[in-house]
């Protein structure tokens, strides 16, 4: 889902917009492109960790953009306190 939304944006950014020399302290979409993956990865993972039960790819989407806005500490706890919709519920050891 992310390469397909990736490629729809660079189809649509002129090639002249991104041969074109920067400013300091600005990007070139090369460069976005490769922190925006570094960081999906990363958010990925940590979404991975934390919900074990089936997701559609927008579901996950979602997910991993929360984590990235708050934070993959304060999205694990979130997880913890929110177990019963996100985690499958533990065997019973009675059974």
């Amino acid at each position: 889902m992310l390469d397909r939304q990736l490629k729809k944006a660079a189809e649509s950014t002129p090639a002249s917009k991104t041969t074109k020399r920067t400013p300091a302290g600005r990007k070139r979409a090369a460069e976005c492109r490769a922190l925006l993956e570094r960081d999906w990865a990363t958010f990925s993972r940590v979404v991975d960790r934390a919900v074990s039960v089936p997701m559609s790819d927008y579901q996950r989407a979602v997910l991993v953009s929360f984590s990235y806005n708050v934070g993959a500490a304060a999205f694990e706890h979130w997880c913890i306190f929110r177990g019963r919709l996100l985690r499958t519920p533990p065997a019973s050891e009675d059974a």
